[in-house]
């Protein structure tokens, strides 16, 4: 497996060949370098998010082997309505007793910050919420190791999401606008 990083060579593969692949195709034919990046605002976000966790689930994957990260609690708090709306089975570790009641073995997908994930792995990871780190000079280093701890908690799919014109959402846009509109790139 490849490294991630930010020297990837992007190209573009649209949101809606992603919601079109059938079960027969398989997400390497998508990703095949196991990287995508999804850019709109951040109601967006939360429909790809559910949309790559239904597509999964159809696919058989087993939801304990899958991750959203965030980093603030407002978006957990949003990301958590979201699939309870569309039935995904999913555990919020958004306080110290349900990170305590965490069971890895449940088949849902689990649901928690950047910092909270340290430690942990998980064979697919979505991070969203990225344009929203700081990328101010002051908080841009401690926003970045935050993401390299996400980024690593992927064993083999990583599927990151980014709204609003913050640093962390140019860079990964390959220096374009997130308001110029949806986007969903893949690495080579």
């Amino acid at each position: 497996m490849k490294p991630y990083g930010w020297g990837t060579v992007l190209s573009n593969i649209t949101h809606q060949q992603f919601a079109n692949a059938g079960p027969e195709d398989s997400r390497e034919i998508l990703l095949p370098d196991h990287l995508a990046i999804f850019k709109g605002d951040f109601a967006e976000e939360l429909d790809f998010a559910a949309a790559c966790l239904r597509k999964w689930q159809a696919n058989g994957v087993n939801l304990q082997e899958v991750a959203v990260l965030y980093n603030r609690y407002a978006q957990g708090e949003r990301l958590a309505r979201r699939l309870q709306h569309d039935g995904i089975p999913h555990q919020w570790l958004c306080d110290s007793a349900r990170k305590k009641a965490y069971d890895s073995e449940a088949d849902s997908v689990a649901l928690m910050t950047l910092h909270s994930s340290k430690g942990l792995e998980f064979e697919r990871v979505i991070v969203i919420g990225i344009g929203e780190l700081d990328a101010g000079d002051e908080g841009r280093q401690q926003s970045a190791r935050l993401l390299y701890v996400g980024m690593t908690r992927a064993k083999r799919y990583l599927v990151m999401t980014s709204s609003g014109a913050g640093g962390f959402s140019r860079v990964l846009g390959d220096g374009q606008d997130a308001s110029a509109g949806a986007e969903h790139t893949q690495a080579r």
